[in-house]
């Protein structure tokens, strides 16, 4: 696989202009949404703040966060995606390492609103792992998608 490289904090506009590359030119489709990067939608990205994975500037997996706008000391974060062709690359990892450093450099506290099944096998145990390191980051509540997904699967401890 050839090197990924990493975008941080890309707006909805500077997603855009990825579409300038004849190789990004079906990032979003006809609806806005998009066929190669699951959750990805154009009417969605306004707010939310992007961490873009490219190789040879073709954008290969995105994550997304928003300011949980009750609480801003929090972000949601939206999705981690990975084009199917390059999942179990790493890629994943790459983008949601990227989302916990930058709320660590901001100090806010992550949300993760749900997992997908794939989510639950490849970025829960990531997410996990991050939690248990530095709980700090977490928001904690109850309906955060690390505590359910653990709680279902029988591996949640409150410490």
């Amino acid at each position: 696989m050839n090197t990924v490289t990493l975008e941080h904090q890309l707006t909805r506009e500077e997603l855009l202009d990825k579409t300038d590359d004849p190789s990004n030119k079906d990032l979003f489709n006809v609806d806005g949404g998009s066929d190669r990067i699951r959750y990805l939608h154009w009417g969605d990205a306004r707010g939310e703040i992007h961490f873009v994975a490219s190789i040879n500037r073709r954008v290969v997996g995105i994550g997304a966060v928003r300011v949980n706008p009750f609480d801003d000391s929090v972000l949601w974060v939206k999705f981690v995606s990975v084009e199917a062709a390059l999942q179990g690359n790493g890629i994943g990892k790459l983008i949601s390492e990227a989302i916990f450093n930058y709320a660590q450099s901001e100090r806010k506290r992550l949300h993760v609103a749900s997992f997908s099944p794939m989510g639950k096998q490849r970025l829960l145990p990531l997410f996990h792992r991050l939690a248990v390191e530095h709980p700090e980051l977490f928001c904690g509540c109850s309906d955060c998608g690390v505590q359910i997904a653990q709680r279902q699967e029988g591996t949640y401890k409150n410490e």
